[in-house]
């Protein structure tokens, strides 16, 4: 077990366990001193639990996935009490029904749960904001290409695409989307990428989410 409010980083194995008291910006600045993220959207005040437990998702789930893509393993205590571990720190651990992603939004209905265990990622040094006409047919052509954004998110009048990632290939990414013809385009640094997020996705406690293909 990872101790209340503990965070255990991993860090060759782009791995981390954490508390699940642990509020989301709290892990993300303790990563952020081994220059690694968790590339998740939700309420920063929020614990871990909470945002597994209600599947708190945002733009970000284009470019890295929802928590049932991030998650290798947790633990919970059942009903009865029991402590149950499932899953691990790798990334090939499962042999049978994989109860880790069964305690993705379940909303403490099976088990509540004491850690997590996340696959990590490298921190984006900044963060490559570019805004068109409000349309999904842009970034439908995108998505195949190497040019796929991190996250995307479409409002009455602009459609929002942003590139995290370090400078180099910030710069290249410049370059080729300078041909699309974008209304504006800026760098910014990750945290005016994550609040502006915010801005965008609201993130309601009694919300409910379901993938729909």
């Amino acid at each position: 077990l990872v101790a209340s409010g503990q965070i255990d980083c991993h860090i060759s194995d782009l791995t981390a366990s954490i508390s699940a008291d642990l509020p989301l910006k709290v892990a993300q600045w303790r990563l952020g001193e081994h220059d690694q993220w968790i590339p998740i959207d939700g309420n920063g005040d929020r614990p871990i639990a909470q945002l597994v437990e209600r599947n708190s998702t945002g733009p970000l789930r284009l470019g890295y996935g929802a928590w049932r893509d991030l998650l290798l393993g947790c633990q919970f205590r059942s009903s009865g009490g029991d402590l149950i571990t499932a899953g691990g720190r790798t990334m090939k651990n499962v042999a049978g029904y994989d109860l880790t992603k069964f305690m993705v939004g379940q909303r403490g209905r099976f088990g509540k749960i004491v850690t997590v265990t996340t696959r990590t990622y490298r921190r984006p040094a900044m963060a490559l904001l570019a805004e068109f006409e409000p349309s999904d047919r842009l970034v439908g052509a995108l998505i195949p290409t190497a040019l796929k954004p991190r996250w995307g998110a479409i409002t009455a009048d602009r459609l929002y695409c942003s590139w995290l990632d370090d400078e180099p290939a910030i710069e290249l990414s410049e370059k080729r989307i300078v041909t699309l013809e974008p209304i504006a385009m800026r760098r910014r640094s990750l945290e005016e990428d994550i609040a502006h997020r915010g801005d965008l996705w609201s993130d309601p406690v009694d919300a409910f989410r379901a993938a729909v293909p």
